[in-house]
């Protein structure tokens, strides 16, 4: 089994213990700690977005957003769904960002 301790910054921030017989290599338990760490550190916000059809999106790739209500804000993606009516493609997007006060 393989044990790791991620600490980011000062050390003020930990993740909750990750117990998981399918983490087989260092790479796979390291980017599963990171991901429990960056869920812990900031709270984040479910954002639901429609766009035109998009190529080459992947699970987990920040995207960049001009609002003209809220301004350029970044969030990751967590869910993609393609869809097509009246010979137009469209994508809707499942996004967590950092939440805008």
């Amino acid at each position: 089994m393989i044990d790791i301790i991620v600490i980011r910054g000062d050390g003020d921030r930990t993740g909750q213990d990750v117990v998981d017989p399918l983490i087989g290599s260092l790479p796979v338990a390291l980017a599963r700690g990171r991901q429990e760490l960056d869920d812990q550190a900031d709270p984040l916000q479910p954002v639901t977005v429609v766009c035109l059809f998009r190529v080459g999106l992947r699970l987990g790739n920040a995207v960049r957003f001009q609002d003209s209500r809220r301004g350029t804000w970044t969030g990751t993606i967590v869910g993609i769904n393609h869809s097509g009516s009246g010979g137009i493609t469209s994508t809707t997007l499942q996004l967590r960002r950092k939440v805008i006060e």
